[in-house]
């Protein structure tokens, strides 16, 4: 089902969207990586692009700014904050 991310609620992390995340605890806190939620056929994790099936995408989905997700790693677990979300504007 095609979805358009510019019709998705922009304070809430959904398919489509850009999001700024940083590790609080676990892994390297302080670590910030950006990645874009996509299909599963689009995605390349190399390029940032995660499906959103992924851990990392189910963790953080449905959150706002601020929030915090575990991310269950095999270093153990990750504590994110979401520092921003967009969408494209085209």
């Amino acid at each position: 089902q095609l979805v358009d991310p510019r019709l998705q609620p922009h304070d809430t992390v959904r398919f489509g969207a850009s999001v700024r995340l940083r590790t609080a605890a676990g892994g390297d806190p302080g670590e910030e990586r950006a990645l874009t939620i996509v299909g599963v056929d689009e995605a390349d994790p190399a390029a940032g692009r995660i499906a959103f099936t992924a851990p990392i995408a189910r963790a953080i989905l449905g959150r706002a700014v601020g929030d915090s997700a575990t991310l269950a790693t095999a270093r153990g677990d990750e504590e994110l904050e979401i520092l921003s979300i967009d969408y494209p504007s085209e």
